[in-house]
């Protein structure tokens, strides 16, 4: 139950949160795993994070539904956001992941093919792209 916010439906079943931690690694990422996207959004922005780095196996991988997961991700953790081999397909992905990682210190993507249709506001902070 959210303690939180009492009207709030409880986090699946599934979804134990996490301790505090100092950082977390997830590597070679295969496509898009339901099960994966949940423990993301609902158990990881418990351990008040430092640092996250999330991988692609893939030379170029698809966000897709992990899009979402990790602005969940990202608005918890303090330090840095780290993606490897995860494309950006379009400005309003970047938006997104740029809008959720205001509260870190450092928001890296790197090895990625990057198609923007448009440019991107990034405003301030620490943005490391390439």
């Amino acid at each position: 139950k959210n303690t939180h916010n009492p009207s709030a439906p409880p986090p699946p079943r599934h979804s134990t949160p996490l301790p505090p931690l100092r950082g977390l690694d997830i590597e070679n990422v295969c496509g898009e795993d339901p099960s994966l996207a949940a423990f993301l959004r609902h158990s990881v922005p418990h351990a008040q994070l430092k640092e996250f780095r999330f991988w692609s196996k893939d030379t170029h991988g698809q966000l897709g539904e992990y899009l979402e997961a990790l602005e969940a991700v990202a608005r918890s953790v303090s330090g840095a956001v780290r993606l490897y081999r995860w494309d950006m397909t379009s400005s309003g992905m970047m938006n997104r992941l740029v809008k959720a990682a205001r509260g870190t210190q450092q928001l890296a993507i790197w090895n990625a093919e990057f198609e923007l249709e448009e440019a991107c506001d990034f405003g301030g902070g620490r943005w490391l792209i390439g």
